[in-house]
């Protein structure tokens, strides 16, 4: 697991002065952010629950959670297990995609 430990560049505005992320060395799945308020106090806790698609093979986000502590309260997203499981992972990409260019021809103006 690596630990990515964020903090808020000065003379920036942003809900969350710092964020700590844990990820996964293997699929570099982000499966849990710690979120810390203006104060520093931990504000808003967020999960990534994965499923292992083992065919292919890739471990993926199927359900994501985030739990706001001050208010106790919580949203969940990705709820699918209605859905059939028909993630596509088929499709190949190249450097190209990944270049400004290519987001510059996606963006909507």
């Amino acid at each position: 697991m690596w630990v990515v430990d964020s903090k808020l560049k000065a003379g920036q505005s942003h809900l969350y002065s710092r964020r700590t992320l844990y990820v996964d060395e293997d699929s570099w799945q982000i499966l849990a952010v710690d979120c810390y308020d203006s104060r520093g106090q931990l504000y808003r806790v967020q999960e990534g629950h994965v499923i292992n698609y083992y065919d292919v093979p890739a471990l993926w986000t199927a359900l994501e959670t985030v739990y706001d502590l001050t208010n106790g309260r919580y949203l969940a997203l990705g709820l699918d297990n209605e859905e059939p499981r028909s993630r596509d992972f088929s499709q190949k990409r190249t450097v190209a995609d990944y270049q400004p260019a290519a987001l510059q021809r996606r963006g909507v103006r």
